[in-house]
């Protein structure tokens, strides 16, 4: 299992392969998911009270 792991960890593949012996530290295997769960992008929240204003003809495009 581990030439599998090495070769899944070379190519950037995720891959689930756990064995009895990887499932003893589930700290380890949690640690390691960790990274797989970090957004990539931070998702923006938008600014919808000025695209209100915009279409409502109270901004103009110099005002934002």
């Amino acid at each position: 299992m581990k030439k599998h792991k090495a070769f899944f960890r070379k190519y950037g593949i995720f891959v689930f392969i756990y064995t009895d012996d990887d499932l003893a530290d589930c700290d380890k295997i949690f640690a390691e998911m960790k990274k797989y769960l970090k957004p990539q992008i931070r998702a923006m929240q938008l600014k919808l009270h000025i695209i209100e204003d915009f279409l409502s003809g109270g901004l103009q495009i110099g005002d934002i």
